[in-house]
């Protein structure tokens, strides 16, 4: 909905101002790298989709054999969710594995680069290293392609199940 460059600046600024955590905030930290982008609004929506999918049955059923609202939540609503908090967990992976503007706003030190703001580095003013760019880029594509191929059946289910639910 908001595009990710408008929320640099206000997030560098939160960053920053982190209370009790010293001068620069959490920034040069792992927390500014993964905090920020953890929720999305895109996720919240997916799940809110997802959970209206899932009969409310479920709930009044075991509310008749017992259940309490955590045991509900925990046994019943929780496992059937488990394709949607998959897909919402891959779709953010890929979203913010690669992600360059943010990381390189956040972080100074060489030892926090992200592997995408450190392939830059092998590219100066008068000279590309492509072999060593494409034997990193490649490096880089890994997780995702070993991430689909080991969640991939749950992933299909997650997608299946979406709004196909009504509002009550």
């Amino acid at each position: 909905m908001i595009p990710g460059g408008l929320l640099v600046v206000p997030l560098f600024s939160m960053m920053k101002n982190v209370p009790f955590a010293g001068a620069n905030g959490w920034l040069d930290t792992y927390f500014a790298l993964i905090l920020p982008l953890a929720v999305s609004g895109f996720g919240i929506f997916l799940i809110r989709q997802y959970l209206f999918s899932i009969p409310k049955d479920l709930d009044e059923q075991a509310k008749i054999d017992g259940c309490n609202k955590f045991q509900i939540y925990f046994k019943i609503i929780l496992p059937l969710c488990k394709p949607a908090l998959v897909l919402v967990a891959i779709f953010s992976f890929l979203n913010h594995w690669n992600e360059y503007l943010w990381h390189l706003t956040a972080v100074d030190s060489q030892e926090m680069f992200t592997l995408q703001i450190a392939l830059k580095t092998f590219q100066t003013q008068y000279s590309i290293n492509w072999p060593i760019i494409m034997a990193g880029a490649s490096i880089a594509a890994t997780p995702m392609i070993i991430l689909y191929f080991f969640l991939s059946s749950t992933f299909e289910k997650g997608l299946g199940g979406i709004g196909t639910g009504t509002k009550e």
